[in-house]
């Protein structure tokens, strides 16, 4: 594709500008590469944001000595920026670059011609298939601007952004063509949203549907073949079964299409899925010397998907190290009221070296808290999902902290662990452990866990300890299948993990950029944006906090009771309305007994009257 000014065009007589932003990187003058411009990435990405920042138009310089010179003093600043724009004017001509007085600058829209605005304006315009053929993949890509913080985030968040808007371009082109009966086109730009965001469930059921309806099986399977493979290469993950169900009703809604209507319908599409593997809770799966309990976990093993491909190795010796803590502590049990039905899920114990392994502990404990909390089989005491995990080979250091807790928070099971390694390989392992009396009631593990892919060691392992402590607490339960919800998207995730770390070390907008871009990459994880509206009251950006608190106000019924709890307090806290905030802090202090939490109570006590306590 070639830009060239229109007749009646005031540039006409100027240099010819184009900009090439997605899918590639490129910048011409008159048709030749601006090869100095694309060889300096701050003075191309100046250029870029300059022209693309919304609004459009005019532009403080002060306003950029942040974003390209965070490190330079204000004098060194504008000299830079001068230099930066003198330069871009020798190269793109002199009119590429007005200045508005000493204060402002622009890059006038009319000069440069962008794929980029006129993919906004051709989908403004309902002109979508033009859109979509400008949309040849993320901004800029490849683009870093090396210590321009900010301009790595706006960079980012423009990404999102139109890649979003082209999703949704395709998504009303799919609607249009699908409306008018021309389905094979709508599986064209359905296929080609696809392309786009090839790990998309919701996509490649909608792709499923189309091609069911269009009769043609063969595609349909090469499909369905071609995004099991993407997300095997990517993430180490089968399909989730919603997915897989969708497969099977489009496979038999071809055949119906197919069929001539005097033929006898078809058998139907088996809706059998593959084995499940067996949980075994301590002894061994074959009922010989059994020494614990066989859980067929069912639905709930193969509802994630079996993730990842190895995610490696262990702590057996956990299980007993608790169980003894716990035995020392039981004179002190009978004085307690425990209740069965109530379980603490301890920070795992992290053995080993590497960068990952704190928040792979976090995550493993946060996603078998958040499993168990959805299903209401017991109430969940979870400070893995604010404490930072213990780095200990001390056994009584690992044990004394979760049966402290386990008893402050009236739990009667306690769940104890380790990620560790054993023989070269990573694994996680798990006991359930009665609080009162130290005796461990099922072991889980060990689950082997792939440090670069962990996403199917983390799922069968928080599979796997949602099932012995659901059982623990009702011994009737032969199978218990939990409720249908995919857990986060893995660098999503990743991403939330940071902001907790950023937001421990004190780094409240930090942490919030990290909450708020886990957010954004998987907006089905409101947790993100509850911590989101913590880390910005932290900062004391109250307004932000408080935008953000409002966008997720409608989601609050279907919250666990944490996220509930903790959304409430800061809505409370924003609002004034300091009763909630102190009913929602006691919520926060009786799910998980943490001394941050405590602090949160007594200032909402000291605020509602309540100086005693």
């Amino acid at each position: 594709m070639s830009f060239r000014p229109s007749a009646d065009d005031p540039s006409g007589s100027g240099p010819v500008i184009e900009l090439y932003a997605l899918g590639r990187t490129d910048l011409r003058v008159d048709g030749d590469v601006a090869a100095r411009v694309l060889s300096q990435p701050k003075r191309l990405g100046l250029l870029a944001y300059l022209l693309l920042l919304r609004p459009r138009g005019i532009h403080l310089r002060e306003s950029l000595f942040p974003i390209f010179w965070p490190e330079s003093s204000e004098p060194n600043a504008r000299l830079s920026l001068n230099q930066s724009l003198a330069f871009l004017r020798r190269e793109l001509g002199s009119d590429a670059i007005v200045s508005h007085g000493r204060t402002a600058v622009e890059v006038p829209r009319s000069l440069v011609h962008c794929d980029v605005l006129m993919l906004e304006e051709a989908v403004e315009e309902d002109r979508l298939e033009e859109g979509l053929r400008l949309y040849r993949g993320e901004i800029l890509p490849g683009l870093h601007v090396s210590r321009s913080r900010q301009f790595e985030r706006w960079l980012d968040g423009e990404r999102d952004r139109l890649r979003a808007l082209a999703l949704g371009a395709a998504d009303r082109l799919v609607d249009r063509l699908a409306a008018a009966g021309r389905l094979d086109e709508a599986v064209r730009w359905c296929a080609w949203a696809g392309d786009s965001d090839p790990l998309n469930g919701d996509l490649i059921r909608r792709l499923l549907d189309l091609l069911g309806r269009t009769g043609d099986e063969r595609r349909l399977r090469a499909a369905f073949r071609g995004y099991i493979e993407a997300l095997d290469s990517a993430l180490g993950v089968a399909p989730p079964p919603v997915v897989e169900d969708a497969f099977r009703a489009a496979v038999a809604r071809a055949r119906e299409v197919r069929r001539p209507a005097s033929l006898a319908p078809e058998p139907a599409v088996s809706k059998a899925r593959e084995e499940i593997p067996v949980v075994v809770l301590g002894g061994d799966t074959t009922g010989a010397g059994k020494t614990g309990r066989v859980v067929e976990p069912g639905a709930w093993s193969g509802r994630r998907g079996r993730v990842l491909r190895r995610v490696a190795a262990a702590l057996a010796t956990a299980s007993v190290l608790v169980a003894a803590y716990l035995a020392r502590a039981g004179s002190g049990a009978a004085e307690v009221s425990l209740d069965a039905r109530r379980a603490l899920l301890a920070p795992l114990a992290v053995i080993g070296e590497g960068p990952d392994r704190g928040w792979l502990a976090r995550a493993a404990v946060d996603w078998a808290a958040r499993e168990l909390a959805r299903t209401g089989v017991v109430q969940v005491v979870a400070p893995g999902l604010v404490g930072l995990p213990t780095v200990s080979r001390d056994p009584d250091a690992r044990a004394a902290a979760p049966s402290e807790r386990a008893f402050q928070a009236g739990a009667g099971l306690v769940v104890s662990g380790a990620l560790s390694e054993r023989d070269g390989r990573d694994q996680l392992d798990a006991v359930v452990v009665e609080t009162s009396t130290g005796r461990i009631l099922s072991r889980v593990g060990p689950v082997p866990l792939d440090l670069a892919a962990p996403a199917t060691g983390l799922a069968s392992f928080s599979d796997r300890v949602a099932a012995a402590v659901a059982v623990a607490a009702d011994p009737t339960l032969g199978e218990w299948v939990s409720t249908v919800r995919e857990p986060p998207d893995f660098l999503a995730y990743r991403r939330f993990s940071d902001g907790l770390d950023a937001l421990a070390g004190g780094r409240s907008l930090d942490a919030a950029d990290d909450f708020m871009a886990a957010a954004n990459r998987d907006p089905a994880f409101v947790t993100a944006k509850i911590w989101a509206v913590r880390a910005f009251v932290d900062a004391h950006r109250h307004r932000q906090a408080d935008s953000i608190a409002r966008s997720i106000l409608h989601l609050r019924p279907d919250l666990t009771g944490w996220d509930r709890a903790m959304l409430d307090y800061y809505t409370g806290y924003l609002w004034g309305t300091w009763e909630e905030a102190y009913q929602a802090a006691r919520e926060l202090v009786r799910i998980t007994p943490d001394v941050d939490w405590r602090h949160l109570l007594a200032g909402a006590a000291l605020a509602t009257g309540r100086p005693d306590e």
